[in-house]
């Protein structure tokens, strides 16, 4: 058991650390102009308050069940929820959208 979770939240480790580097880019390719300024400014304030988001609700996790070991289980079902979430609202863009909608505002 001891190596499933070392495991997995080695893979949780990986997939924050590549998400802080690949989310900028999809919110580009989103958005254009002061609204793709807004909009990397709410994901880069949305980094620290979801950690500390992860934090509070690890620990009532612990509160309501008397075991640490829920916290650890219960969290990565809120990130699945939220993959499930992204995979059906939001759109994918077109590579190189952005820069055609910038073009036609230029004309």
């Amino acid at each position: 058991f001891f190596w499933a979770l070392l495991f997995t939240r080695g893979l949780v480790g990986i997939g924050e650390a590549s998400y802080s580097t690949i989310a900028p880019t999809v919110i580009a390719d989103l958005f254009v102009g002061d609204l793709r300024s807004r909009m990397l400014s709410i994901f880069y304030f949305a980094i620290p308050v979801g950690s500390g988001l992860g934090y509070i609700v690890g620990s009532k996790v612990t509160d309501l069940t008397d075991d640490w070991h829920w916290a650890l289980r219960v969290t990565p079902g809120l990130g699945l929820i939220a993959v499930v979430l992204l995979v059906f609202i939001v759109p994918e863009p077109p590579r190189g959208a952005v820069e055609r909608r910038s073009e036609r505002a230029l004309v």
